[in-house]
């Protein structure tokens, strides 16, 4: 999960690509941000989201004696608000105060605003927590793909990713069990964890800004059956993705140190026909006294 400091580093991040910041313009100007806030209240307005411009105006319009707007929903109320803008948009100096000082922890009203004005959000805090939300692109059926701890096959098994009741959930069924588990993502990577009385997993897949993925990849680290510590390679790749033919929970056959995998795509292949190269098991054979005699 993202800290409030990173979510600000991407929220200025954000600024920067949006307003096209260079070593010339270190900052948005004024009359810029003015005019992209009442662009938003204006959206909200056409949009009859009057609950929202009211709510956002607010988060800005605060007075000290915590006096709030009402519920915006005329012309009148609307142009009110933009010919107070003035007073309540920060000036040229504190733009550059903010984008420009290292080390700055800004106040959060300005954090709220550049929320706002920048990062769809209602302020600072709903951006962080959008920052840290699962994309809506990962639901639906993946295809785990991963070696067997046997050495002798290739695993194919579906995973559901469904959202409930606000909370992303996966649920994965091998040949012989089913295991339930949560998902979140943390600075820039999806993780899933599975979990019962028996085992444990946790599986780690780079995602970064990529809303609608096809291909993920990542690792697995867990706990074998016999209780080695054990991790490796894995993919979440779309059931689309694979040949046609292809029903999952499957377990492709590697005879001899050779392969036939159905036509699978050669660059997945690749990865996974040199199993050293994609799994990592402990000898736990050679742990007894967990120090450094169990190195000899």
């Amino acid at each position: 999960m993202l800290t409030k400091e990173q979510c600000w580093q991407k929220m200025l991040a954000t600024v920067k690509k949006i307003e096209e910041l260079n070593e010339r313009k270190l900052y948005p100007e004024p009359r810029e941000l003015k005019d992209r806030l009442f662009h938003v209240f204006k959206t909200h307005f056409d949009n009859q989201e009057y609950e929202l411009l009211t709510l956002k105006a607010n988060v800005l319009y605060r007075k000290t004696d915590n006096h709030l707007l009402k519920k915006v929903t005329t012309e009148k109320q609307l142009n009110a608000i933009k010919k107070e803008l003035d007073e309540f948009v920060v000036d040229g100096h504190t733009l550059k105060y903010n984008f420009t000082k290292e080390n700055h922890q800004p106040r959060r009203r300005f954090m709220d605003l550049m929320a706002i004005v920048y990062g769809k959000a209602l302020d600072f805090n709903d951006f962080c927590k959008k920052c840290n939300d699962v994309p809506e692109g990962i639901l639906g059926e993946w295809v785990s793909i991963v070696r067997s701890n046997d050495r002798q096959h290739l695993l194919l098994t579906p995973i559901l990713i469904v959202r409930e009741e606000g909370e992303y959930k996966a649920e994965m069924r091998s040949t012989q069990t089913v295991f339930k588990g949560t998902v979140f993502e943390s600075n820039g990577c999806l993780q899933l964890f599975f979990g019962n009385d028996k085992k444990k997993l946790l599986l780690s897949f780079r995602i970064g800004e990529i809303k609608f993925p096809k291909v993920l990849q990542g690792t697995f680290s867990g706990i074998s059956s016999s209780g080695a510590p054990i991790a490796g390679i894995e993919w979440l790749v779309r059931p689309n993705e694979l040949p046609h033919e292809i029903e999952v929970p499957l377990k492709l056959q590697i005879d001899n140190g050779t392969t036939n995998w159905r036509g699978l795509p050669e660059k997945l292949q690749e990865i996974f026909r040199d199993f050293d190269k994609c799994y990592l098991k402990t000898n736990i054979d050679k742990i007894n006294t967990c120090n450094w005699a169990d190195l000899d």
